[in-house]
């Protein structure tokens, strides 16, 4: 408004700029929906949502996510949801920080627990030094979500050193997840 007055030829291109701002928040938002809906993972199985989360990481973030997974996953719905939500925010986390544009996500069975790793070599953190705008509710979310499937939650991290996030949830027995 005060270009308006001041400066009028200004306020096109300003006008350019903030429809070219509202857009992206708009795609946003439709993603941040989109990826919200948990019946991906209860329709489809957990690997073949996380294909697809990472396929959808690729093409609006540039981000590559290297995945491996073992055979005999044995997990409840619940424990998918969980640790498909945990995978999400944890790349969320790279594609917006680590400056790197590649991550790679594992997961095994090992002793009657599941095995989460999701590493990047990007720029590290010191995450007794996170604050809350900076990512200290992305990480305290992923620790909760272990800790309701009754596991663990690490994050080691260093500024210059990539990041490792480790989760180890107890399998189900007799439960097998069509992943």
């Amino acid at each position: 408004r005060m270009l308006l007055d001041k400066d009028p030829g200004q306020v096109a291109p300003q006008l350019d700029h903030l429809q070219e701002l509202a857009q992206g928040a708009l795609a946003e938002m439709r993603a941040l929906i989109i990826e919200l809906r948990p019946s991906a993972v209860e329709e489809e199985g957990l690997i073949s949502a996380l294909r697809k989360h990472f396929s959808a990481l690729q093409s609006r973030n540039g981000l590559t996510v290297e995945f491996h997974v073992g055979e005999a996953l044995h997990l409840s719905g619940k424990q998918e949801r969980g640790l498909f939500r945990i995978i999400q925010e944890a790349l969320n986390n790279i594609a917006k920080y680590a400056q790197i544009d590649r991550a790679a996500v594992t997961l095994t069975t090992a002793r009657r627990q599941v095995l989460l790793l999701v590493e990047d070599e990007g720029i590290g953190f010191d995450p007794a030094a996170i604050t809350a705008g900076q990512g200290k509710m992305g990480l305290a979310s992923m620790r909760e979500r272990a800790e309701m499937m009754e596991g663990t939650f690490e994050v080691d991290s260093h500024p210059g050193a990539g990041t490792r996030i480790k989760v180890e949830i107890p399998q189900i027995e007799g439960e097998k997840s069509d992943g």
